[in-house]
């Protein structure tokens, strides 16, 4: 079983992203364990609050999100967890940000408590803090932190490359195989084609359009260039930025490693393309001794955009030289139309994006032509 429920493909633009809200009715109690389940039941009933139902399953082992998606506040109980990068990621992947979270747990600790608020959670003790789990379901809609939000920024180190397609089909396949709400952003400092890539037409004031209930896409304006934290942003889990390292832009790298959960470099076997990120590699983890972002890490993707030549450099020599691991590789094709799950791209997506699978297996992967190969 997939872990998301499938999305039926694009349609047309100006979908309103509220829409799923409009259904979302009821205050979802998600619990394997009938205690919890019957304590919070009685909290809700004994404050009037009757629009509630259950689902008896384990948040860490849930595989489908639909459960959550169409509810409007969401009662999950993590039990005895503690780590906040696990608890986050599985909220980013399965809680739209429209839906409110209480998280309920086991932890008696006010620095694991303090850890949550400064994620944007609510998070209450089960034993000693239930008794408020009205009060923040009554709170309003302002008072809710949109915590659940991932960045991947996808960066060209040349131009006419490829970028534009690789951080298209991840898009594709992210919203494929996910319902979280997500949106593709191509910054201004690139081609701005990615309405030829689309083929549809695409506005270019900056406005945020809707190809799916769920997925939208913007086109940077030179007003709005280099944003990651506009407010508009806070409608979604996973926002993916693409953008052009060509060029004099030294003073914009702080914000892309800031502001960015997953940074893929796209690169071919050129010299040049590999200068460019081996010195966006070294910056990166400058940056990271002073100013660490939990989790962070650095993709290399080799996008073969031409048929190969002999003297081009090997997969071997490319690591070498780059002090990292290729993890995802793309090889030159003619074809212009491929069924989206036969990309490198919708596995790359759906195992280190989305994390589906076994956790050791996914991380000992790699992927090329569509398969999956250990290094």
């Amino acid at each position: 079983m997939k872990l998301f429920a499938e999305n039926q493909g694009f349609n047309n633009l100006g979908l309103p992203q509220q829409a799923q809200k409009k259904q979302a009715q009821q205050i979802l109690i998600l619990s394997d364990t009938p205690d919890v389940i019957e304590e919070v039941s009685a909290y809700l009933s004994i404050n009037n609050i009757n629009d509630h139902r259950v689902c008896e399953d384990n948040f860490f082992s849930l595989k489908d999100n639909a459960v959550i998606g169409s509810a409007r506040s969401v009662i999950i109980d993590i039990a005895d967890e503690t780590d906040l990068e696990v608890i986050a990621k599985r909220a980013t992947l399965l809680i739209p940000n429209i839906v409110r979270v209480i998280f309920l747990g086991n932890v008696d600790s006010i620095s694991f408590s303090q850890s949550m608020k400064r994620a944007g959670f609510h998070y209450l003790h089960r034993k000693y803090e239930l008794q408020n789990i009205a009060a923040l379901l009554t709170m309003s809609d302002s008072s809710n932190t949109a915590a659940n939000l991932m960045k991947i920024s996808v960066l060209g180190c040349k131009g006419g490359i490829g970028t534009t397609t690789v951080s298209y089909n991840l898009f594709k396949s992210l919203t494929h195989l996910s319902t979280i709400p997500t949106l593709l952003v191509q910054g201004n400092s690139g081609s701005s084609d990615l309405d030829l890539i689309m083929e549809q037409v695409i506005p270019r004031d900056g406005s945020i359009s809707y190809v799916a209930n769920h997925a939208a896409v913007r086109l940077e304006t030179a007003e709005n260039s280099w944003s990651f934290n506009d407010a508009m942003f806070n409608r979604f889990n996973l926002i993916i930025f693409e953008h052009s390292m060509v060029g004099s832009i030294n003073d914009k790298l702080e914000s892309i490693f800031a502001n960015s959960q997953t940074i893929i470099l796209v690169l071919n076997r050129n010299l040049t393309c590999l200068r460019v990120a081996k010195r966006l590699i070294e910056e990166q983890k400058r940056n990271f001794i002073s100013r660490p972002v939990v989790g962070q890490k650095i993709i290399i993707c080799l996008n073969e955009n031409t048929p190969n030549k002999i003297d081009d450099m090997k997969n071997e020599d490319i690591e070498e030289y780059l002090q990292c691991r290729v993890s995802l590789i793309l090889p030159y094709t003619n074809k212009k139309h491929k069924q989206l799950e036969e990309s490198p791209v919708y596995g790359f997506a759906r195992h280190h994006i989305l994390g589906l699978g076994d956790e050791a297996e996914v991380k000992s992967k790699r992927f090329y032509f569509g398969k999956i190969l250990g290094k």
